[in-house]
């Protein structure tokens, strides 16, 4: 089997290993395109680009709450990155991630967008 496109409609849920309580909150992670995977890896901050990941990666969640208990919603904003508009978390959204939480989903996005073992092997 030869290397397929990448599927960039796919979400993929996420747990974070750091959500004890219950009921737990889904993060609905997506794959990264090619281009913004080749614009994040020219970043050399490993914070920065784990919050760009999130906020690229980033397509939804269920019960996230902000300090407050209350339910957050999901939005986006669009954001230009070179010739393309781009879908991509809000900043109010990015701000309230815990940190911990969002360089574990930025680990998880950006291992989702690599190619998997079976394709490295062709």
């Amino acid at each position: 089997m030869g290397i397929k496109g990448i599927s960039l409609a796919e979400t993929k849920e996420f747990v974070s290993g750091y959500d004890k309580d219950e009921p737990k909150t889904i993060w609905k992670i997506g794959v990264l395109d090619s281009e913004v995977f080749d614009l994040l890896g020219e970043d050399k901050n490993p914070l920065r680009l784990m919050s760009d990941a999130v906020r690229f990666g980033l397509r939804g969640f269920e019960n996230f709450k902000d300090g407050n208990g209350n339910p957050v919603k999901f939005d986006t904003v669009s954001r230009p990155v070179g010739a393309y508009n781009y879908k991509v978390v809000a900043d109010h959204i990015m701000k309230i991630i815990p940190p911990q939480v969002k360089t574990e989903l930025g680990m998880e996005i950006l291992k989702i967008s690599r190619l998997n073992e079976d394709e490295i092997k062709n």
